[in-house]
């Protein structure tokens, strides 16, 4: 027994090609028109926080329906405006600055064309810490003083004896719990 499963498809060819113009709804958001539906507009979703707006039968044809602006920003058509477009926001000149640390940054509108920080760049020196002997080098995020070193750790309390100096001595973390020399005793 051969079994078989028949599957019948169907294509679906768009056969309507719109004008691709756009009708502003009144919340503000633009919606183009749908060859589903005979080229008619999609709808706006309208809310009732949106039927205060303008006139649902403004429409802007012009061509092209966005602007793009020196900044990088689109704006689209104010149908309130005789589709004139919306102002573009404001824009800084096309100025970098190329940061020591190799950093580019662009004028930003946001601080009045200013440029946003360079980062910080500390000298690449290091300093040896007194009781560890650890090497830290500078933060940037400490305005470039040196990182904090780290705690010293402690030492056994084993003591030994100097014959030289009749004194006991301790182990010193600042010699990295080592013992100070202890001279050697000259024969007399």
């Amino acid at each position: 027994m051969t079994m078989g499963v028949v599957v019948a498809c169907t294509s679906l060819t768009l056969e309507a090609t719109c004008v691709e113009d756009w009708f502003i709804c009144p919340n503000g958001r633009g919606v183009g028109r749908d060859p589903l539906r005979n080229c008619e507009h999609y709808p706006c979703n309208i809310t009732l926080n949106d039927a205060s707006g303008p006139s649902r039968n403004m429409t802007c044809s012009g061509d092209p329906f966005f602007q793009v602006c020196p900044s990088g920003d689109i704006v689209l058509r104010d149908f309130a405006n005789n589709c004139t477009f919306f102002p573009c926001p404001p824009s800084c000149a096309n100025d970098t600055l190329v940061c020591s640390s190799g950093d580019v940054k662009i004028a930003n509108p946001a601080l009045n064309c200013t440029f946003d920080p360079c980062p910080l760049m500390c000298a690449n020196d290091t300093f040896t810490c007194p009781q560890t002997l650890a090497v830290v080098r500078r933060s940037a995020a400490l305005n470039c003083t040196f990182s904090p070193c780290p705690p010293a750790a402690a030492c056994s309390t084993e003591a030994r004896y100097c014959a030289a100096t009749k004194k006991f001595q301790r182990r010193r973390v600042d010699l990295g719990c080592d013992f100070d020399p202890c001279p050697s005793i000259k024969p007399s």
